[in-house]
């Protein structure tokens, strides 16, 4: 159950904001950087990483399989916080690309919570293996 509401939840994303935010750049014929649209596609590359995991992870319950899916959330935060630094760095004095600069950032938002809906579908095999945190933080 958990994992068909992590999917629907994952295609509720890509039909209410990614639909809706590609339509409004093609109305305001706003177009991404070549270096952009590489990152755009790097991380796109790891949401299809994701999604190649999943039917492995799931169909036989491999633990394995469930682990490398999961571990897919930490190589989209890496890239997407890498993508993000090096995106502000380069805009700091580019008023005039606000609103590519806007929607680039809010892609890369909307493509992390697909990716992490599609690799949370995992996470009912590692919880019962005994492999999941209860949380992310470190003792403190």
């Amino acid at each position: 159950m958990l994992c068909s509401g992590n999917i629907e939840h994952a295609g509720d994303v890509v039909k209410l904001n990614l639909t809706r935010r590609m339509k409004n750049r093609i109305r305001s014929g706003a177009e991404f950087s070549d270096e952009q649209l590489a990152q755009l596609r790097e991380l796109s590359e790891v949401i299809y990483a994701s999604l190649r995991l999943l039917p492995a992870a799931l169909s036989t319950d491999d633990v394995r399989a469930s682990a490398r899916l999961a571990a897919q959330k930490d190589v989209f935060r890496e890239l997407e916080q890498d993508f993000i630094s090096r995106h502000m760095t380069s805009t700091l004095n580019k008023a005039n690309l606000s609103q590519i600069s806007a929607l680039f950032v809010d892609l890369i938002r909307d493509m992390h919570r697909i990716n992490s809906h599609i690799a949370s579908a995992g996470y009912p095999i590692l919880s019962a293996a005994g492999l999941l945190n209860s949380t992310r933080l470190a003792d403190w």
